[in-house]
């Protein structure tokens, strides 16, 4: 299997328990080769919450020069993110430093409000400072990422993203109609999506999965369908979230049971070329599109 995933805490996990990728504490860990060819992997740096913005700056790069000797494999394709742009505080020349340390993804904010604008557990949007600091994303080739958004702060990126002729990213996050959570895409955000050729991941959080939380294959496979169902078969890609999750269905507890997903959906008639879709070829595509 070839597998391509928009999203994972690992290195923060690294950083803050002094591990490195060879460890099998985590989610995401060595022996990959084992169920895949090949893995492209979007590792995000967390801007944590409890930080002032300077201190979760330095956080951030003490944490990129961790990834240095985290012994990643050279055989995965390393792309990195950063989750929060709290640590931006109002200086877009920290964009330039983060796009010079070889970041390419930015999700705009995790939670409540910062420099940017609200996260989806507020009903803020981009700030004026946070729509200059979309703008020069886009100038210096760093794709947005409107997970964890507040709704107006998603339709004010669609916006600008229309206007600077963008497409939309959801790094991770699933269908707000399957499971009622705030972080989830309504069906109109994920029609915006696939409208400007952008993609969603599927994110393997229980409690974005299923309102209870008590989440299975099952309903991984219910977010999927219904994306499918609105157009979205070729818009739809993994962002697991691994190790950055505290909950998962339990079938999937780490990387090696994504295989239980692949043989489910063909048992449901997906093809060949569909779950391939799934696992890698729709989030090549748009990293290829975004020049990743």
């Amino acid at each position: 299997m070839i597998y391509t995933d928009l999203h994972c805490d690992t290195l923060f996990e690294l950083y803050k328990k002094g591990l490195t990728y060879r460890n099998d504490q985590l989610h995401l860990r060595q022996a990959f080769e084992d169920v895949f060819t090949h893995h492209t992997q979007v590792f995000a740096i967390w801007t944590e919450h409890k930080l002032s913005p300077d201190d979760a700056w330095r956080q951030f790069l003490a944490i990129r020069k961790y990834y240095e000797n985290a012994e990643i494999p050279k055989e995965i394709k390393s792309i990195l993110a950063v989750e929060g742009g709290a640590l931006i505080d109002n200086d877009l020349s920290r964009l330039d430093i983060l796009h010079s340390l070889g970041i390419r993804i930015l999700t705009l904010v995790w939670q409540d409000v910062c420099s940017l604008g609200g996260a989806h557990n507020t009903d803020i949007g981009l700030t004026d400072f946070g729509a200059e600091a979309v703008k020069r994303c886009f100038t210096l080739g760093i794709q947005p990422d409107i997970s964890h958004a507040s709704d107006r702060m998603f339709w004010q990126v669609a916006e600008l993203s229309e206007y600077h002729q963008k497409p939309l990213l959801a790094t991770h996050s699933n269908a707000r109609t399957i499971c009622d959570h705030r972080r989830n895409l309504t069906d109109a955000m994920f029609d915006a999506i696939l409208k400007s050729d952008g993609v969603t991941g599927i994110s393997m959080a229980a409690v974005h999965l299923k309102k209870d939380a008590d989440a299975t294959l099952l309903d991984i496979v219910k977010h999927i369908e219904h994306y499918c169902s609105l157009g979205g078969e070729n818009y739809i890609c993994l962002g697991c979230d691994f190790d950055g999750i505290s909950s998962s269905p339990k079938e999937i507890q780490n990387m090696y049971d994504l295989p239980l997903l692949a043989e489910h959906l063909a048992r449901l008639g997906y093809s060949d070329c569909q779950i391939e879709g799934f696992f890698y070829k729709n989030a090549d595509r748009f990293l290829k599109k975004i020049s990743v």
